[in-house]
């Protein structure tokens, strides 16, 4: 059985998978150690992460933009410059 919990890391385990490792023999892997075992690659974790959080960043930074960008598209100023009479 696989239980993956991406950000998981091995100093926060929580009840579950600790049971079914101490009273059921299963290995838990968490974490680096997880997607290294899972992978072949020692790295695979750390550029995992860092992908995610540049995506992130870049959903934020969008959703920032267009925020702005709404805001003002609502000013005179803004109306004028784009020649728009509304």
């Amino acid at each position: 059985m696989i239980k993956n919990e991406i950000f998981r890391n091995s100093t926060r385990f929580y009840e579950y998978p600790k049971n079914l490792r101490d009273k059921h023999d299963y290995s838990l892997h968490i974490g680096k150690d997880f997607w290294h075992r899972l992978t072949g690659d020692e790295s695979f974790y750390s550029e995992l992460s860092k992908a995610i959080a540049e995506v992130a960043m870049k959903a934020k930074g969008v959703e920032l933009i267009e925020e702005v960008v709404s805001i003002l598209a609502q000013k005179d100023e803004i109306k004028k410059l784009a020649g728009s009479n509304n």
